[in-house]
């Protein structure tokens, strides 16, 4: 497998991703084990970069990743979505990013999303749960009157993050 760097996060992710919708049951007929062993043999020949949505399966995806990624979390790289509140794709020209992205949505989703991947608050040396760190890249668009960094301190706010975002 060949390794890339993840934009300027130092992280080195594989060059070919695990796409999950198909394990959401969006597309054709879901089985369950099918897609464990799909995981694993991804896996197995060193993918390490698993790209999930909400929207697959009304989360149904993030969840099997969420329960495969139990005990690998160090070796593995999740990217979620958040869809349109509206659920329209693509988004139609001229809709306001406040009507398909309000922040209230963006940070539910991104809520749920951690929920379904099994997202733990790490332990710190006396063993207190800690702010769980997001090691999953949310994406989303931004327009006026919403940013990113916005967002960051929202999250941080709400305790997502264990230090305020610069």
């Amino acid at each position: 497998m060949i390794y890339r760097t993840l934009g300027r996060t130092g992280f080195s992710v594989s060059e070919i991703s695990f796409g999950a919708w198909g394990i959401g049951g969006n597309w054709g007929t879901r089985d369950d084990a099918e897609a464990a062993r799909a995981l694993q043999r991804a896996f197995d020949l060193g993918v390490n970069f698993y790209d999930t949505a909400l929207a697959y399966g009304q989360g149904l995806s993030e969840k099997f990743i969420g329960e495969f990624v139990k005990g690998r979390r160090a070796q593995v790289f999740v990217a979620s979505k958040v869809p349109p509140k509206t659920y329209r794709w693509p988004v139609l020209p001229g809709e306001p990013v406040t009507q398909t992205f309000p922040k209230a949505w963006i940070i539910e989703c991104t809520e749920r999303s951690l929920k379904n991947l099994r997202t733990p608050a790490p332990r710190d040396g006396a063993g207190r749960a800690e702010a769980p760190r997001l090691r999953a890249r949310m994406e989303v668009s931004v327009g006026p009157g919403l940013t990113i960094s916005d967002l960051r301190l929202t999250i941080y706010e709400r305790g997502r993050f264990s230090r305020r975002p610069g």
